[in-house]
């Protein structure tokens, strides 16, 4: 453990309490949870039954989409609205133990329905694993390439040598590449490494690789003869976790390009040695980059799922965590795997405290585990 976690378990170690390990079970009687949701029909005054049906089928369809929405996310259920409505949706009454209306009446041309009904939580979570949809990401790293390039030494906008890493960076399972920003970047964004790694953040990416690439041409080379313009490129990078900053892994290389086309040479000069310093900086990163080993988070004694969500809107939220998945929630109880690259349970812990989202106490915080409750 470096020691910024190490500073941190120990900060944090004054306010733990008694650990909480285990998994969350069903316990006896519980039914599911307690879910208030609305639904509307058209009525033109004549049909009241059928409105009111309508009504009620539109307001327990809604209740169980507020349950879908914390097992999976928008994207996912987006991405997969026809699978999740014939597996789901469609069978709504299953999946509601029982209902209460709480109060009805007509709106406009509509009837409208507001009920209270105990939602089959579990089961709801079981068929959704059931169907694939909640899974773990690929053990990809979000990386971006941002440098700063220079042509005997002037500043340049051309992102030759930065091609040339993500040539050799693509050729990897364990990257998933990010484009720069769009837009003209000023000087200030590249300025250097903080600069990167503040971009990275804002972007979401895992791990920036920073550096400078340069060029130079190489006067006084006769024997190439007078039609062509010879090159020499430098790239020199340095690879970055965003949730810390700390170095990962550097590499450096030159190349050369050749071509009776200066801007030509200058292109080949600095790909080939984007690439080379590309290909050396591979191994180390992907040494160092902690792959696919999620943090199990658990928080005890939430009041409902309004709350569950508050509390996966600010996992979602911290810098470097690249899915959460929904394991289990009984009785307020919630057990959330947090996929990320490099960070550990005692950053996840101090981001939650510091963000705040409502009381919390810490439990247990490890490497690979934190465990909070609500106070009472």
């Amino acid at each position: 453990m470096n020691p910024k976690n190490l500073t941190l378990c120990l900060v944090l170690a004054g306010v733990l309490l008694s650990g909480c390990s285990g998994r969350l079970k069903l316990g006896p009687g519980w039914e599911g949870e307690k879910v208030i949701a609305e639904g509307m029909a058209p009525y033109d005054g004549k049909d009241l039954a059928a409105a009111k049906a309508g009504a009620l089928a539109a307001a327990q369809r809604r209740a169980v989409e507020q349950v879908v929405g914390v097992y999976v996310s928008g994207q996912t259920q987006v991405q997969q609205a026809m699978a999740i409505n014939q597996k789901i949706l469609s069978r709504t009454q299953g999946f509601i133990k029982r209902y209460k209306i709480l109060k009805e009446g007509r709106e406009g041309d509509s009837w409208k329905m507001k009920i209270s009904a105990v939602v089959l939580v579990q089961d709801i979570g079981t068929a959704l694993d059931d169907m694939k949809l909640v899974s773990p990401p690929v053990n990809s790293v979000r990386v971006l390439v941002m440098l700063r390039e220079s042509v005997n030494s002037a500043l340049a906008a051309d992102d030759n040598a930065t091609q040339g890493v993500y040539r050799s960076l693509g050729k990897k399972q364990t990257f998933a590449l990010m484009n720069k920003p769009s837009g003209d970047l000023k000087p200030e964004d590249v300025a250097d490494d903080r600069s990167v790694i503040e971009m990275g953040r804002r972007m979401g990416a895992a791990v920036v690789i920073s550096g400078n690439a340069d060029v130079y041409r190489l006067d006084g080379v006769s024997q190439l003869g007078s039609g062509f313009v010879p090159y020499r490129a430098r790239v020199s990078l340095k690879a970055f976790s965003v949730s810390n900053g700390q170095l990962m892994a550097e590499a450096s290389r030159e190349a050369s390009g050749i071509d009776p086309v200066e801007n030509i040479s200058i292109k080949k000069a600095m790909l080939a040695a984007g690439e080379l310093a590309g290909q050396d900086i591979t191994g180390p990163l992907e040494n160092s980059v902690r792959a696919g080993v999620p943090v199990t988070v658990r928080v005890l004694a939430l009041t409902g799922l309004d709350q569950l969500k508050k509390f996966q809107d600010v996992l979602r939220g911290i810098p470097g965590i690249q899915e959460i998945v929904l394991n289990r929630y009984v009785r307020g109880d919630a057990e959330i795997s947090a996929y990320s690259q490099n960070i550990t349970g005692e950053e996840i812990a101090a981001s939650v405290l510091r963000m705040k989202p409502f009381p919390l106490d810490p439990q247990t915080v490890t490497q690979f585990e934190v465990v909070f409750k609500i106070p009472e």
